[in-house]
């Protein structure tokens, strides 16, 4: 799991530095020993708090709830939700690839992003069988490793 300093888990979650310090300094991020104090599954935990604070939760009263127990966000660093997607400054080149050609055949801006959304959405039932069978494939490798270094 990729370790992180405050600054890189800012930048993956989104939000400042001096913000992922608050949470620190409130409890609701318990930074590890080290120069990268955080791992990647902290990004997770940053932004529901902050999606709980822009809802109109309050951070001290989210920090109040996990210092009393009532609430915990250690499940997001169940498998499951290492799947979800972080910040990243690679690109895809989805605006070339596919907003930038509805541009330029004359659509406008929101015609071009309303195309693009929807032939992402029309990968999905493709996707996600592949993703799966991936994962699959990845459980039986290492399980087949298991068997045979037991052995």
């Amino acid at each position: 799991m990729k370790e992180l300093s405050a600054a890189g888990l800012a930048d993956l979650a989104g939000v400042t530095e001096p913000e992922v310090a608050r949470m620190v300094e409130l409890g609701i991020l318990v930074p590890r020993g080290g120069a990268a104090p955080f791992l990647e599954t902290d990004v997770q935990k940053v932004r529901l708090a902050v999606a709980c604070e822009q809802a109109g939760l309050p951070m001290a009263g989210i920090a109040s709830a996990i210092q009393a127990g009532r609430l915990s966000f250690g499940f997001l660093e169940a498998a499951p939700f290492r799947r979800w997607a972080v910040r990243s400054t690679r690109t895809w080149a989805y605006q070339a690839r596919f907003e930038g050609q509805a541009l330029e055949s004359g659509a406008d801006e929101r015609t071009a992003m309303e195309l693009a959304a929807q032939l992402g959405g029309d990968f999905l039932p493709v996707e996600d069988p592949a993703q799966l069978g991936v994962y699959r494939r990845q459980q039986d490798r290492s399980g087949s490793r298991r068997c045979r270094s037991s052995t």
